[in-house]
Formats: C-alpha cells, structure tokens, sequence
C-alpha cells in the first residue's frame, strides 16, 4: 500500500497489518509536495523505479533522499517518508531489513537507461548579485534528451495551510550538444536559502533521479519593492505572494499571455489566513510595471 498526500504518516499505525507493506510519502505533520508543472513528487520517482526493478525497498529508498531535500515549512522541516513492513506500525531499520530482498513480478530487473544528472551549480553564496547562471551536465544515455527542467522555491516562498505544495515556479533549461544545460535566474532578491530541484527526462519518458542546489543569497535588494513579487521571463510565469480582494488575501500565480502588451492569465489562487506582506496588491488598483532593464523590477 502506498500513500501519498499532506499528513499521510498519521495513517501509518492504522494501515499497519500481518503480510502488508505500508509506504508513507510524508511525515504525520508535514504537507507533501505534490508539484504538478514540475513533476515533484514522491510517485513520479517511486513508481518508474519500481517497474524497473521490481524491488520495493531501492526506489523507497532512492525517493526518500531525493524528496528529503523538499522544504515542507517555515522552519526548514523537510519531507520525511515512512515504511513499515513488519506490523507495527513503526518505521525503523527492521522495516528496511525484512523489506530487503523482497520484490514483485519474479524478480525481474529491466535496464535501467534513464538520464543521470550528473552535476549542478553553481555552488556559491551571493552578495547581493540578482542574477545567476543555472547549469546542469546529463550524463549521455540511450535516448535523447526531451526536457530539463528546474523548480524554484525562494526563501520567502509562502507555505500553504493543509493543502499540498503544488505552486513551485519553474525553469526550462536550454542543452548543448554535450548535454549540459543552462538557463539564468534573476530573482535573488531575497536574502537566505533559494532552492533550486532539478529534474531530467528523455525522449521515453524515463525520468533521471532528481538533483538539489541550495544557494544562499546574504543580502536584500537594495531596490524599492512595493508588491512581492517574481516574475521568471523563461517561463512568462508570474507568482504574487499577497493579493489583496476586499478584506481577504490570496497568493496567485498568472501565466504572460502571447498578446500584445503585458496580459497575465489567472492560473491560481490559494486563499491565505492572514496578510502575508507590508504592501498587498490590491485588486481593483492592481498595477505591475516590468522594468525593461532588468527584466524584472516591480512597482
């Protein structure tokens, strides 16, 4: 039995029982990523492996390393999947020990010819430097490469309340012929950690075992900021934290239309319990002004 969703390891001890695994995508108090645009999650790993395997222990293990690296709250708590193989309702090494070995379909193994990232970078720290080249080197496979990509989640990245985190921003890469791929980000205007999840998948759909950079940006914009908010130009996706409609607040993510002008599409809006930012956008005197110089300025 697999389980995924926001608070799934509170299931863990009912689930429990003689002859069952039980696998849990995220702890009993921690929302699970469940990032649709960017493929995040704890099943887009678990079951490609699985069918490749047969083995119910190694992609259990291989997501739980990959998703341990998926910020689930404002205090840098991060995704924790369970197991329990043994009936208790615990999950600790034995459950690991008696899974070992075990696995479905005869035991047959297919090859495994899915992208591999290899590297990530850069791995600096900033000082106040906005913008920054990404990089990713693919190992070359069998297939070719039909997209990579990387999701971002931002030091001010506003959490939702018990529902999944499916908003993270992302980035389509451009790759050369040596398969290394690169795309810039602009938005360091936050000091603290940026999380950057990269992701790999060929002309089969096979998806490469994802990869996190962490860069730490130790100082604000200097620049005037009066709406919170990130537009990121590869992608034409613009998310505001706090948009203010009479008294509630919502975040919302708006997609640049191909029009001419700059025309946003309303893909979302999660409704906030509280104002998240000194300066909401207000809905009916809603203005955004792209600053042509840098791509991405906001008044």
């Amino acid at each position: 039995m697999v389980l995924e969703a926001c608070y799934s390891g509170s299931f863990l001890q009912e689930l429990a029982a003689e002859n069952r695994v039980v696998i849990i995508s995220s702890d009993s108090d921690q929302l699970a990523v469940l990032a649709g645009a960017s493929n995040q999650s704890f099943s887009h790993g678990f079951w490609p492996r699985l069918a490749k395997t047969g083995q119910l222990l190694d992609p259990f293990i291989d997501d739980s390393l990959a998703i341990a690296n998926n910020t689930v709250d404002n205090y840098n708590g991060f995704q924790q999947s369970l197991l329990d193989a043994d009936s208790n309702g615990v999950y600790n090494c034995q459950d690991r020990s008696q899974l070992s070995g075990f696995c479905l379909g005869q035991c047959k193994q297919f090859a495994d010819d899915a992208p591999v990232i290899s590297s990530v970078g850069p791995e600096i720290t900033l000082n106040g430097e906005l913008e920054v080249a990404l990089g990713v080197q693919v190992s070359e496979r069998l297939n070719p490469l039909e997209r990579v990509w990387v999701s971002v989640q931002r030091p001010d990245y506003a959490f939702p309340e018990d529902v999944a985190i499916s908003d993270l921003p992302v980035l389509e890469l451009s790759c050369n012929a040596d398969q290394f791929c690169q795309v810039n980000y602009p938005n360091f205007d936050r000091s603290g950690d940026s999380r950057f999840h990269f992701h790999a998948e060929d002309s089969q759909g096979q998806r490469a075992r994802s990869k996190t950079l962490l860069i730490e940006q130790t100082q604000d914009s200097g620049e005037s900021t009066r709406v919170n908010a990130v537009y990121l130009p590869g992608s034409g996706l613009l998310t505001i934290d706090d948009v203010q409609v009479q008294d509630q607040h919502y975040s919302a993510n708006l997609q640049l239309l191909d029009a001419p002008g700059l025309v946003f599409k309303l893909l979302d809006a999660q409704e906030m319990s509280q104002q998240s930012h000194d300066f909401p956008a207000l809905y009916d005197i809603f203005f955004i002004r792209i600053n042509p110089s840098r791509c991405c300025g906001w008044e």
